[in-house]
This record gives structure tokens, sequence and C-alpha cells, in this order.
């Protein structure tokens, strides 16, 4: 097979289906069509957050909406207390080590609260079992892409996958000045920034691998938020 149209002609008579003519998107079931369509670029700034809530409609990702760092820590805290821990008695959240974390202190905001916070550190031993106990995991993406309501997040030291895949719930916090309208735009700042290792998320696990039913949480967290400070 020299041509992705070789290939897609050996898919096609596999499904005994003519081998010269492409598929009538018509066919497909309407889930796949919701999943793979994508919103029109963003022609100015002012629309972007509008073109990012349809976006995340699409993928069962919540998008909160605050003004500054205080909301954005009052709605942390309040999400934190309202989830129930899934794999653990107790409940623990664990926390990319970034600034704009550092900030919200909220290991201060949680003291009186029954809830354990750990934050990915360097050389901590126990960095795994807090992550595997956790049910919440915390993490800030360098960028948003609007249209396809895709969090692009840089990992590395103090910022592993595992916060983001491990916990049942994931919860990403960032900046309105991070959201790019397309993807091309995302890719074109991971390569200005010279990031090695990022991943793309684009709201909570799922899958409809079995009678294209939608299940939420089958490879990561079942439930995903995205706060965006303005």
């Amino acid at each position: 097979m020299k041509t992705q149209q070789d290939f897609l002609a050996v898919v096609r008579q596999s499904l005994q289906l003519p081998t010269t003519s492409e598929r009538d998107p018509g066919e497909f079931p309407d889930l796949m069509l919701s999943a793979f369509s994508v919103s029109p670029a963003a022609e100015s700034t002012d629309n972007l957050l509008d073109i990012l809530q349809e976006s995340c409609k699409r993928h069962n990702l919540t998008l909160h909406l605050v003004e500054d760092e205080e909301q954005a820590a009052n709605l942390l805290v309040t999400l934190i207390n309202e989830a129930d821990p899934e794999f653990h008695p107790s409940k623990h959240v664990i926390l990319h080590r970034h600034p704009l974390l550092t900030g919200l202190k909220l290991w201060k905001r949680l003291e009186d609260d029954p809830v354990s916070v750990h934050i990915c550190m360097e050389g901590d031993d126990d960095c795994r079992e807090k992550h595997e106990i956790s049910s919440i995991g915390i993490t800030v993406p360098e960028c948003v892409v609007a249209s396809h309501g895709t969090i692009i997040q840089q990992t590395g030291i103090g910022q592993p996958r595992s916060t983001s895949l491990l916990p049942s719930q994931h919860i990403a916090i960032t900046r309105e000045e991070n959201i790019v309208s397309t993807l091309e735009l995302g890719y074109q700042k991971v390569k200005e920034m010279g990031w090695d290792n990022v991943v793309f998320i684009s709201g909570p696990s799922k899958t409809a691998d079995i009678e294209a039913q939608l299940v939420f949480g089958a490879h990561g967290p079942r439930k995903m938020d995205l706060i965006i400070i303005r």
C-alpha cells in the first residue's frame, strides 16, 4: 500500500463497499458525527469563549469562567468538597507543581476540611502512591484550543501525566490568554515553546467501542472540569 487511498480501498473492500467511492457521512451513527465535528475557527478573540463553550459540551467537559484567582480558589474548594472519593475511604487531591496553583494556597483553604492535599515534587518516592489514592488531580495547561475543546499540557518534573490520568476527576485551570482558536495554532505554540513532551486532552476519558454506547471513565477520569480565569 503506497498511499492513503490504497489503504482506504482495502478497508472498503473488507466492508464489501465500492472501493473507488467515499462513504456518505449520513451512514455514520450520530454519535460518531458528534465526536468528530469541529466548530469553525474564531475570527476574533471576542467569540473564543463562545466557541470553547460549545466544544466543551460535545466532550462532556464542564467549563467554568471566573473573574480572578480568588474566585478560582473558591470554586476549586467547592468542587473538591462536593466530590466523593472512589477508591480510598478518605479524600485526597494531588496538584501539579505550578506557580498558579501555589498562589491559590489550596492546602491552607482546605485545612479545616477532611481533605489531604498533595503536590507533585521531584524526588518524592511516594508520588505514585499519592496519585493512586487521590480522587482529584489538578493541572495547569499551557494552551486551550477553542475549536476542539482540547487542552494542551506540558509534562515533566513536577507535572507528570498521571495527575490527569489516574484520579477519577481531572480539574484543569488556566488563564484566558492561553486560549487559541484552532488546533493549528496550538501546534504552533508547542513548536515555539520547544516543549518535548505534551499531552492533548479533550474532556474526560471515554469510549464507544462496544455497540457505539458512550461510556466515561474507561481509561482515565470519568469527570473533567476546565476553569478559565478571565
